[in-house]
């Protein structure tokens, strides 16, 4: 049950563990640049680091709910809740979790990951802001990392997200038993040749919902992606969602 587990020494060094295994990762990513820039990484979160951060996930009454509206359910709850790692969010927290997911914001927040994703991305960055590869001191851009946990019936259909952001980076947590096939799919436009189907766009590729994996891209006309519906049973998908914001005053 999320809440149990995890070592007070353990804690303390969440934050330092987690960013040495996010620079480690990004250093052996797969790296593309079709449809638009982005990265698949693998063992993003080692297996014990994995187990602590499960284990002190905060229970769902803790989130707040995301877009009701759009996510909304029969029974009056909503598909997606999300908590800021934020002063805010992290004040609700009990002192164990606190100090573990406020690491884990230090972390994300940190000028070395920062640095080392948008070098992988430069591509597509540097075309988006006219800046020359390896200025990204020059692209301000400024990091806000959530919690995010989708319920069966959550979807997300493909869209390029706004300009307001600049890049997008997902570190999954699933449960044991988890199906692979819940991760971010990325789209691509159909070629001409295709015959008409009533969609404009096709899957390329699906980021694995596996443990300590997720991806990043770099936002732009193309970058097209989304989330297909999660079949009943097959949740909750429990992850960490990193915006990194143009506006310094953005959250979402």
């Amino acid at each position: 049950m999320p809440g149990a587990g995890a070592d007070e020494a353990g804690v303390g060094s969440v934050g330092p563990r987690l960013l040495e295994s996010l620079l480690a990762a990004l250093d052996r990513a797969e790296v593309h640049e079709r449809p638009f820039a982005h990265v698949i990484l693998r063992g993003a979160i080692p297996p014990d680091l994995f187990a602590e951060l499960r284990a002190l996930l905060p229970a769902t009454e803790v989130y707040l709910p995301d877009n009701p509206k759009k996510y909304g359910r029969p029974d009056g709850s909503v598909a997606r809740v999300l908590l800021p790692l934020d002063g805010q969010g992290l004040s609700s927290l009990p002192e164990r979790s606190r100090s573990a997911w406020g690491g884990v914001a230090a972390a994300l927040a940190s000028p070395e990951l920062k640095e080392r994703v948008f070098r992988l991305l430069a591509r597509d960055l540097s075309r988006r802001f006219r800046v020359p590869p390896g200025r990204f001191d020059a692209i301000e851009a400024h990091p806000r990392p959530s919690l995010v946990r989708d319920f069966p019936g959550y979807w997300i259909e493909p869209h390029p997200d706004t300009r307001a952001k600049v890049v997008t980076l997902q570190l999954y947590l699933p449960s044991a038993g988890s199906p692979a096939d819940l991760g971010t799919s990325f789209y691509r436009l159909r070629p001409w040749r295709f015959p008409r189907t009533g969609r404009f766009l096709e899957e390329f590729r699906r980021a694995p919902f596996e443990p300590g994996s997720g991806y990043a891209f770099a936002v732009g006309p193309f970058s097209w992606h989304g989330v297909e519906r999660i079949r009943e049973g097959s949740g909750p998908r429990d992850s960490i969602l990193l915006f990194y914001f143009r506006d310094p005053g953005r959250r979402s």
